[in-house]
Order: structure tokens, then C-alpha cells, then sequence
């Protein structure tokens, strides 16, 4: 269906101030010059002042994708992700950026971009099954990050990679939200929402309730020394668990294929890679539990390649001080909770 040509925005509300804009309690709208330049220029900003006056309702949003939007979208896109149908990397897709964004300006205006069919993976799941996966074209993750950024301006919510926490103000925003997004879901891509995975749950500081998410927990609590509360996360123990379980099954089936020093090093790029994922600030003590349940399950399988026992703990320590096995990065050179890339 062709999409038709707009011009700019246009607001259906009950009143209206000077400039479309909410006024302060005063009446009288701002006279910052460089406040009302850096609302002309910016869309977000625009699209977030409007989106807080519950009288207005938009009713055209396409304004606002342009090239400058369409330009963001690229550079806020990670190259490192699996590509699409057509094989094309953020890489290949650059090399001709300018070129390429206004081809797709043009064709989302005119109403003939067609997105191209999603690429089918299965990834593993925490439970041991397999979960599919609908990879899209790198042009087509443009298009859904304006999208994205939209919403997330309007309905003031956090986006995590290929799933989604939406964050509201009240439960009734969070159940009209939802009662509208499946339906739209079913009606317009004949899509259901995982009824396992999609819950509400009142996150406010005092309920005291948490959620996993990504191989995380969120939950509120307070630092050492301190009675304030704040976001904090750690690692989900189903996922804790599980990772040690195939580190077990790991050094069981190599302990004798490989040498005490392949295994030392190969331990060594697994605790690296457990960091990157999971090290983030306020997550080191569940860092350390992973380091030392693979300390012990290394020390365990060495001790059964044969007969005799390779090592004593004593024994063991010794190499451990030789040759250190890699522990939890400094709390200093762990990640934020919130990378500042993400919009929220």
C-alpha cells in the first residue's frame, strides 16, 4: 500500500499555546533562543515535548524521518551483528552512505520500500531448547530503529537489542500498551507475542520486585554504606548455572585431548568472554561466583584424566600463582548499567 506524501506535522488538541508547544505556569512560552533552535533541529526532542501534553494526538510523524534521522540510525547500529538475506554488512552499506540513505529516503516517501524477508536462526535458550530467530536486512534495521525511536520517545521506554523492556508510568499506560501491540501484532503481521515471556510487573521501588531480562536480574536495592535505593542487576542465576554446567561438560570431554597449558588458556578466553557479557557495574560478586565455580570444576576434571591424581589444592594453588587464571575485571573497568548509546 502506498504510503501518501505529508507535509509538517499537524496536531489535533483541545488548546493550543503560541508555538505548539506546552506552555510553563506562567503563560508565557520560552524566550531561550538556543532552547527553540535546538527544537527546531532536533526531531526527539520535538516529538518528546509533545508526546508530555496528553491533549495532543498526533497525527503525521513521517516528517521526521529525513536523512539526518536515517544518518543516526546507521551510526547507533552495531556492524558486528549478524547480517541479513542479502549478506550485506554495515561495512559494505557505508561505503556508499550518502548515496545509499537517500535512495532509501526516497523510496520510504514514495511509498515503494519494501522490507526484505527476515533471515531464520536458532540460537539456544537457557532451558536447552532453541529459540528462532528473525534476522533482518541492514537497510530494514534502519527503518526499524527510526521506528523504535520513535515510540520509545513517545511512550518514553527502554529498547535491549532484539527484545524489549517497555517502561510505563501507571499500569493502565502498560495494559492499553499491550492490549494494542498484540492486536496490531496479530491483525497487521499475523504475529503472536510469547506468552511465557510477556508479563507486566510493578517495578516501583517499594514493591520490592524483580525481573530477568537478557540473562540478567533487575532489581532495586541499596550500596554498601548507603539508604538509597537504586537500579541494580546481576547475573540470572538460571543462567549463572547453566553457564557452569557447560564449562563442567567443557573441560570433562577435553581434559584428556588437550594439555594442562591448552586447557589453562582456553579457560582463561571463556572467563574473558563471561566478563564481557556480563560485566557490568554492581555485578562483580556474581563475576567472582562464575571465576570460582570454574576454579573448582577444573581443579575436579584435572584430578580425573587418570588413576593417579594430577593435583593436591596445594598443588593446584601453586600453578593458579603461576599461572592466574583470569579473575572479574576492577569494579572501575566494569560497564555502566546504562550505555550511554541507548535512548531511553
Amino acid at each position: 500500500m502506498r504510503m501518501e506524501r505529508r507535509g509538517p506535522q499537524k496536531l489535533t488538541h483541545k488548546r493550543r499555546t503560541g508555538s505548539g508547544l506546552r506552555a510553563d505556569k506562567s503563560g508565557n512560552n520560552s524566550n531561550d533562543k538556543d532552547f527553540q533552535l535546538e527544537v527546531q533541529s532536533n526531531s526527539w526532542l520535538r516529538i518528546g515535548l509533545v508526546a508530555k501534553d496528553k491533549e495532543k494526538v498526533f497525527t503525521n510523524l513521517f516528517c521526521h524521518l529525513n536523512m539526518e534521522n536515517l544518518r543516526e540510525a546507521f551510526h547507533a547500529l552495531d556492524g558486528t551483528k549478524a547480517v541479513g538475506v542479502d549478506g550485506i554488512t554495515k561495512e559494505q552499506y557505508g561505503q556508499n552512505l550518502e548515496a545509499n540513505l537517500n535512495d532509501l529516503l526516497t523510496r520510504l516517501h514514495k511509498g515503494t520500500y519494501r522490507p526484505l524477508p527476515k533471515r531464520k536462526a536458532e540460537i539456544p535458550k537457557a532451558d536447552g531448547r532453541m529459540r528462532p530467530l528473525a534476522i533482518a536486512s541492514f537497510e530494514d534495521k534502519i527503518v526499524e530503529w527510526w521506528c523504535a525511536k520513535c515510540l520509545s520517545t513517545i511512550y518514553e521506554m527502554a529498547r535491549y537489542a532484539d527484545d524489549a523492556v517497555f517502561c510505563f508510568k501507571s499500569e493502565a499506560e502498560a495494559v492499553e500498551f499491550t492490549n494494542v501491540l498484540k492486536e496490531r501484532m496479530t491483525n497487521s503481521y499475523k504475529l503472536t507475542l510469547h506468552e511465557e515471556k510477556t508479563k507486566t510487573v510493578d517495578f516501583g521501588k517499594r514493591r520490592k520486585n524483580a525481573f530477568s531480562f537478557l540473562g540478567f536480574t533487575f532489581y532495586w536495592g541499596k550500596d554498601r554504606g548507603s539508604q538509597t535505593q537504586r537500579l541494580k542487576v546481576k547475573t540470572e542465576q538460571k543462567r549463572l548455572d547453566k553457564r557452569a554446567v557447560e564449562y563442567g561438560q567443557w573441560v570433562k570431554e577435553n581434559r584428556a585431548r588437550m594439555s594442562t597449558a591448552e586447557l589453562w588458556e582456553a579457560t582463561n578466553a571463556k572467563l574473558r568472554g563471561h566478563y564481557d557479557a556480563f560485566g557490568v557495574i554492581g555485578n562483580r560478586p556474581r563475576l567472582y561466583t562464575y571465576y570460582y565455580k570454574v576454579v573448582g570444576l577444573l581443579f575436579r576434571w584435572l584430578n580425573r584424566r587418570s588413576q593417579k591424581r594430577s593435583y593436591t589444592w596445594e598443588g593446584f594453588q601453586m600453578r593458579m600463582r603461576q599461572f592466574p587464571l583470569l579473575a572479574p575485571p576492577a569494579t572501575a573497568k566494569l560497564k555502566p548499567l546504562v550505555d550511554r548509546r541507548m535512548y531511553v
